[in-house]
């Protein structure tokens, strides 16, 4: 993966953007919110390059509407594919039982963002086997080479999620 070009980045985040590890960033919004980004390495995806998308509240405060925030994580995922033509897969927190609410909300932020025209993605919702609801999302570029085949990798890995072993 190529690291984020972050003075890229911050000439039109909202919010600006720090590198903390490899593929590892974090920002605060104007509500004293820290928000910590990571792209960690993704095994799950064999036919392309994947990366696991992670978006944490590191404070786990109640964060306020804050449009800057989905401006500043959408400027990280186009960066991201604009140097990067690989496979990210988000998949929402369940720690306090508001996927549901996170993955709609990422949802509007892919539908609202016209960086979105250039992606595909996929949402899924599984099931695990204690009955909490799991919110997966493909993003690719529409143009990778790959993308028929991360694409039924994905949905593959969905089925084989849901068929759990009584």
């Amino acid at each position: 993966m190529v690291e984020l070009n972050l003075e890229t980045i911050n000439l039109t985040s909202p919010y600006s953007i720090e590198r903390v590890g490899e593929g590892k960033y974090v920002f605060t919004s104007e509500y004293d919110i820290d928000f910590f980004v990571e792209f960690m390495p993704e095994d799950n995806i064999k036919s392309d390059e994947a990366y696991q998308f992670l978006l944490v509240n590191l404070k786990h405060k109640p964060s306020p509407k804050d449009p800057k925030v989905r401006n500043t994580v959408f400027e990280i995922l186009k960066n991201f594919f604009d140097l990067n033509n690989h496979t990210v897969l988000y998949i929402c927190d369940t720690g306090d039982n508001r996927q549901f609410q996170r993955n709609r909300l990422f949802a509007n932020w892919f539908y609202s963002s016209e960086y979105g025209k250039k992606l595909t993605m996929l949402q899924s919702q599984i099931q695990d086997e204690y009955g909490v609801e799991n919110y997966v999302t493909l993003l690719s570029r529409n143009d990778n080479p790959n993308l028929t085949s991360v694409i039924n990798e994905f949905m593959d890995l969905v089925r084989l999620l849901e068929d759990k072993p009584n």
